[in-house]
């Protein structure tokens, strides 16, 4: 039996879209809600180093991203 990873290729891919709905709406400050990007409450999780690997892959994609130009993001870690 194989993990699951469909939640975290959908974590990945919500903040973007949820940043191109605020600037839409003509925002300039975008706060997602807490645990946005590892999806799941770090005190399970927090000694496993890939939680945190993954994580930060996503938060530098999005920093490199053109989505989060023109407007300031706060992601939840």
């Amino acid at each position: 039996q194989g993990r699951n990873v469909a939640t975290a290729c959908c974590l990945a891919q919500k903040p973007p879209r949820s940043i191109e709905i605020a600037k839409c709406k003509g925002a300039r400050y975008r706060l997602g809600p807490e645990l946005e990007i590892c999806g799941y409450g770090c005190w399970d999780h927090y000694y496993e180093s890939d939680t945190l690997l993954h994580s930060l892959q996503v938060l530098a994609a999005l920093l490199e991203s053109p989505v989060t130009q023109d407007i300031i993001c706060d992601v939840g870690m």
